[in-house]
């Protein structure tokens, strides 16, 4: 804030709300409230749609890939810092082949 003034930037993803209350004693208790609509048949109950396939919480293999890589990195070259190799890897994995990838996706799996 600069002179009564922002940046043009300031306000980007800025969301509003606006909520309609009967009294200021609705606020105070809002879930009760809410608990008590649940079966009022006011809101639409959601159906449910075609079951979503089950996503690993694992890394996938790319990411697992990656990571062998920086692992490798890091032993090739101590005396980088840890931000170092992270841009290093990223750097070498961007000009390997498919096959180099799928190498370090293989043996860190």
């Amino acid at each position: 804030h600069t002179e009564g003034h922002f940046p043009s930037n300031f306000f980007v993803g800025l969301l509003m709300a606006y909520f309609w209350v009967a009294c200021a004693e609705d606020l105070l208790h809002p879930h009760e409230e809410a608990e008590a609509n649940m079966g009022s048949g006011d809101a639409p109950v959601p159906q449910a749609g075609p079951a979503e396939p089950a996503r690993s919480s694992g890394p996938t293999p790319a990411t697992a890939g990656l990571a062998a890589l920086k692992r490798a990195l890091a032993v090739e070259r101590p005396e980088l810092k840890p931000a170092e190799v992270l841009r290093e890897a990223a750097k070498r994995w961007k000009g390997m082949s498919k096959e180099e990838r799928e190498q370090y996706m293989a043996t860190a799996i």
